[in-house]
């Protein structure tokens, strides 16, 4: 089913992989993985498609098929991260920490999921936390461009600018 995102999804054509992911859901017999899956492509569609800015009703629509994938299929981390990603986009921090803790018990090693955790300690005025996190995800891909922004931005905002600098050269 991450097929159907990428053939459909990058060319523009969400509505098409949004009927495909209902039709794979609305099948009898559908095996509990491929059902894990497509709920949480289908979630994550919703969440960010359509346009740049943050939308709640589409974040309201992906939330319960994501609930459901984990259900489903609790084994996933990027299930888990996507829930997440959600949750943070709701200002639902306590269950944003919660899910991201559990991508990181199934995928210790992404790097994706260390920089949100880093965002949510920088929205909640706890850049310690969010310093720890950032330097997990460079650690883990040196070149991630978000977490070294945002480490960057970390520094500036606690003044330190040669600090800031480095990270922003290491972002581009």
């Amino acid at each position: 089913s991450s097929g159907i995102n990428a053939e459909y999804g990058v060319q523009g054509k969400i509505n098409m992989a949004k009927d495909m992911y209902e039709t794979i859901l609305s099948t009898e017999s559908v095996p509990s993985k491929v059902r894990a899956s497509t709920l949480r492509q289908l979630g994550w569609l919703y969440h960010s498609s359509i346009s740049s800015t943050i939308d709640i009703h589409r974040i309201q629509k992906a939330e319960p098929l994501l609930l459901e994938s984990v259900q489903t299929d609790p084994s996933n981390g990027q299930s888990w991260y996507f829930l997440g990603r959600c949750y943070s986009a709701q200002n639902k921090v306590n269950e944003a920490f919660l899910a991201y803790r559990q991508s990181i018990d199934r995928l210790d090693r992404n790097a994706d999921t260390w920089c949100s955790i880093g965002v949510l300690y920088q929205h909640q005025h706890q850049p310690m936390d969010a310093l720890q996190a950032y330097i997990c995800a460079v650690q883990i891909d040196s070149q991630h461009s978000a977490a070294w922004t945002n480490l960057g931005i970390l520094y500036e905002q606690n003044l330190q600018p040669a600090d800031a600098m480095v990270c922003y050269k290491k972002a581009v």
